[in-house]
């Protein structure tokens, strides 16, 4: 423990030495120091288990170490699982137990509240299952119980969610992460008043699986930039050409938005009479909706980018003959 404790002191170290404006420490997502916390993991007998305020000496002392190697210099947070809804573990009356004892520290500056973990119910990274911003009511509890800042994060997926857990006072700070991956413009376009233009973050969590499941390299289900950002804009094209696009489902309907993104002329041909291909079956699922979110997004891109779009057409060899297109593309998936 004392080693740990030193481990601590001396990261904060660097992180002040590199010049960064802040610390969070991790007290939540079944990391050590919530298996301190909690009466579920904690079952030590000594001076560091037992009652509440055992169970709390490790993490204060961290605390107290640190604050004493930065002053006041840095900001120090502490993420915390507000909850953890499982038999034996603390409920969010000991979560807000937990925040009102590191507020009188004196060694914390805000709190940021999120829920889950990696084995339970919810994840830490929670899906489309779950409404957006579906805990932000116990971060408010938090909130009303402590007078340190308190940030909520936890499928928040656009702007329009986080302004209405700021506005009922359950958070002074939202944090957004996968809506970010899915469109790295989002707060710019919010703030210029084109929420609708945003692309929507379908919580499917491809980006977690891809990396950590697949072993790809990350991305993001919904948008081919991301994790490219590095390459810079979507180029324009050196010589401008006509392409026919046969299939309207996702890989299609995003194929003629590049490439009309690109200066191409695009015309886009699907068999049935809406676009979205299977995703319009997925979404008559329960808490798939937000995948027709999607799809709705897409086709107001192409409408936006001029695309020629056909519904109820059938493509024969003879007719894609006929279109005379410079470039025909075939996206009938599955």
């Amino acid at each position: 423990i004392r080693a740990f404790v030193e481990e601590y002191r001396y990261a904060a170290s660097r992180v002040a030495e590199a010049g960064a404006a802040g610390i969070e420490l991790h007290f939540n997502h079944d990391d050590l120091l919530e298996w301190f916390l909690s009466p579920l993991t904690n079952r030590r007998d000594d001076a560091y288990g037992g009652s509440f305020e055992k169970r709390a000496r490790f993490p204060r002392e961290i605390l107290a170490a640190i604050r004493a190697e930065v002053g006041r210099d840095l900001t120090v947070g502490v993420r915390l699982n507000v909850e953890e809804p499982m038999p034996g573990g603390y409920d969010a009356e000991g979560g807000i137990a937990i925040a009102r004892m590191f507020e009188e520290t004196g060694d914390v500056d805000f709190i940021h509240a999120v829920v889950g973990t990696p084995w339970g119910n919810p994840s830490y990274i929670q899906s489309h299952f779950y409404k957006p911003g579906e805990w932000a009511h116990l971060a408010g509890a938090i909130k009303r119980a402590v007078s340190i800042p308190v940030v909520y994060t936890g499928l928040v997926n656009g702007p329009a969610v986080a302004e209405d857990i700021l506005s009922q006072g359950h958070a002074d700070v939202v944090g957004m992460a996968r809506a970010m991956a899915a469109d790295g413009e989002l707060l710019a376009k919010a703030r210029e008043g084109h929420a609708a233009d945003i692309r929507p973050c379908v919580g499917g969590n491809e980006c977690i699986s891809r990396r950590y499941v697949d072993g790809l390299p990350f991305g993001c289900a919904v948008n081919p930039h991301t994790s490219r950002e590095v390459d810079g804009p979507w180029p324009a094209a050196r010589t401008r050409r006509s392409l026919l696009v046969v299939g309207g489902g996702p890989a299609g309907m995003e194929l003629a938005a590049l490439a009309a993104e690109s200066g191409h002329t695009v015309t886009l041909w699907e068999a049935r009479e809406r676009l979205g291909g299977l995703i319009n079956l997925a979404v008559r699922a329960p808490t798939f909706d937000r995948y027709g979110d999607y799809i709705g997004w897409q086709a107001r891109r192409l409408e936006r980018l001029g695309v020629e779009i056909v519904l109820g057409r059938t493509a024969t060899a003879a007719d894609v003959l006929a279109a005379q297109a410079d470039s025909v593309a075939f996206a009938t998936g599955t």
